[in-house]
């Protein structure tokens, strides 16, 4: 019986490496065929000019305590979710490289945060994030809402990530998923707030056996170019 289930968590894993790979390539592979043939999508050359594709990103936040499925399936709001004394800061730089329409967008995105208080770990995480735009009240205030998929790397296991990580006891590299809101003034297009949940684990089990990890409800600035 535990053969068979570590080689079909095996299989899942590899699975799941094979799917973010994918997703990244759509992201980042030049489908000039495809974007002329496929009415309303756009693609843009990643050694092109950034022209207001292009995003830099600063953000911090604290540890969140409440699980985020938790979260996901309650509607709790965050003023009510359990916190502790451990912090983060992150940056970011991304792209968007394929549009459909004006109302979605797929944007490669690297970044590198370090947590302090109780956990001192560096992160480094390779994502794509698909966003949707078209809310009908952009002419007021662009609102914009973003979902994540990738992989997060830590230089280190922390004592909290051992315990929410199950039996598996955590992991370095884990999975990245991170949703996001961001706002700005139909005059600043560029200039966005946004927030973030900063969100790592092992996607129920599938990398390494491990569950939870590190997450935070954090805030930032972006400005594009």
């Amino acid at each position: 019986m535990t053969r068979k289930y570590l080689n079909c968590r095996s299989i899942c894993y590899r699975y799941y490496l094979e799917l973010i790979s994918l997703l990244l390539f759509f992201g980042l592979a030049p489908h000039h065929t495809y974007a002329q043939e496929a009415s309303g999508w756009q693609w843009s050359k990643p050694n092109a000019p950034c022209m207001g594709k292009c995003a830099v990103s600063v953000y911090g936040g604290r540890f969140v305590k409440t699980g985020m499925s938790d979260i996901a399936t309650t509607g709790l709001p965050a003023w009510n979710w359990d916190y502790n004394n451990d912090y983060f800061v992150g940056a970011t730089i991304s792209r968007s490289l394929l549009s459909f329409k004006n109302i979605l967008d797929f944007e490669p995105e690297l970044g590198v945060g370090q947590r302090f208080g109780v956990q001192h770990e560096t992160e480094f995480w390779a994502a794509l994030y698909v966003r949707y735009s078209a809310f009908p009240w952009n002419d007021y205030l662009m609102t914009s809402i973003a979902v994540s998929t990738g992989v997060n790397y830590a230089t280190g296991v922390s004592d909290i990530e051992q315990k929410r990580g199950g039996q598996g006891g955590g992991s370095r590299l884990l999975h990245f998923l991170s949703p996001e809101i961001t706002f700005a003034l139909p005059s600043a297009p560029d200039k966005q707030l946004f927030f973030r949940f900063h969100h790592r684990s092992g996607a129920y089990g599938i990398i390494s056996d491990t569950k939870g990890g590190s997450q935070y409800a954090t805030g930032g600035f972006r400005y594009k170019f």
